[in-house]
This record gives structure tokens, sequence and C-alpha cells, in this order.
């Protein structure tokens, strides 16, 4: 259902040589300004991957063995037409969500299920341009 009021929610992905690291932001202007720093001071907020990246890997404050939930879960190594890359999946009681991330074209596929009230979300990246294009 869509709700005119409810505004847009922002957040920053942020890929380095550790890992991929991602970050609520108020605003478009907000998400700027944390992706500047974040680049320049390496200051990241929740890590969702280590580098390097391994299946069966599951970050999260406090992962739930054996089913892997309350964690983010490299499931399996994917090939998107951008090229090769990782099925991740943060899977909890009430929701889940999964994306793919391919490396330095950032994530190619997203989607979002609760798993209560009926709400789904599916994105694809249909195009993507790097700085020297």
């Amino acid at each position: 259902m869509d709700d005119p009021e409810h505004q847009p929610g922002y957040a920053v992905v942020v890929e380095t040589k550790k890992g991929l690291f991602v970050q609520a932001v108020e605003s478009e202007r907000a998400g700027e300004v944390v992706a500047v720093q974040s680049l320049s001071s390496q200051n990241q907020d929740d890590q969702i991957l280590r580098l390097p990246i391994r299946v069966g890997d599951c970050i999260g404050d406090e992962p739930k063995a054996p089913a892997q939930e309350y964690c983010w879960l490299v499931r399996q190594r994917v090939k998107e037409p951008q090229g090769p890359g990782w099925d991740i999946q943060f899977y909890t009681m009430p929701d889940e969500q999964d994306f793919y991330l391919v490396p330095s074209v950032g994530i190619t596929r997203y989607s979002y299920r609760h798993h209560g009230t009926i709400i789904e979300a599916n994105v694809r990246l249909s195009a993507f341009q790097t700085e020297s294009q």
C-alpha cells in the first residue's frame, strides 16, 4: 500500500579493503556527507561483510546457530550480468532481507519480505556507470 506521507529511507553502503559497511542516514544530503567521511576516515557503522568473503560467513551481533539467523549470511556465489558476486541474507523471525553483491559494482539485487503483515519489495539494478565512463 502506498502512503504518500511516508518519506523514503536512506542508507550509505561503503566497500573498503576490510569489508562492506552500511549506515542509516536521515536524508540524501546527510548520506553524501557520511559517504565522503567514510571513504576518507574509514569510520563505518555496521559491518555486513568481511573481506575476503567466504560462503558460510555469518556476521552480526549475535548469530543464532544452527539456523544462522540474525546475521548477514553469505549463502552462495552467484553470476550476475555485471560479474560474479555473492548472495547475502539477513533472516529474522519477523522478516528477511536478501541481496546480491558484485565487487566494484555494488548491490545488483535486493529483496525484503515481512513474515507477518504482507509487505514485500524486489529491486534489481538495471544500469550502472563507473567514474571513468
